[in-house]
């Protein structure tokens, strides 16, 4: 009966050590090999985008963590007929920037903007002066 209790015993102690956490894992998220702490952001390298660690705790003997990505909002410029507001090309390497630098603006020029599937005014104007060769 001792030997049974003695070997119980033993068995509890080390099922709690592999079931316990390490004190250094419970508050941080893991992002493949990469620890980040609770409420804190991570932009991985050559991406645009942040991942954000939420909650990372052991319940119940599990290891639970909640993370999200927060990624770069759809972003248009919409270019004036006279090229005014055309920003300077940029030799820069966009995904080197961090976030929210990083992110990629798409341009709307006025001969390429349709309004539910037909041409407004300005782009087929600008169309027919640009095919008469003018």
């Amino acid at each position: 009966m001792h030997t049974w209790l003695i070997l119980a015993s033993l068995f509890g102690v080390a099922f709690t050590k592999a079931v316990k956490p390490d004190n250094h894992t419970e508050g941080f998220c893991d992002y493949f090999g990469i620890k980040i702490r609770v409420g804190e952001k991570y932009q991985p390298p050559g991406k645009c985008r942040l991942e954000v660690c939420e909650e990372a705790t052991y319940k119940q003997g599990q290891f639970h963590q909640a993370s999200s990505s927060v990624i770069c909002p759809t972003s248009f410029v919409k270019i004036n007929k006279d090229r005014t507001n055309l920003p300077p090309k940029s030799t820069v390497d966009k995904s080197s920037l961090p976030y929210p630098r990083c992110c990629k603006v798409e341009y709307i020029f006025p001969e390429h903007h349709k309004v539910k599937g037909v041409e407004s005014k300005e782009a087929s104007q600008s169309s027919v002066s640009s095919s008469s060769g003018e």
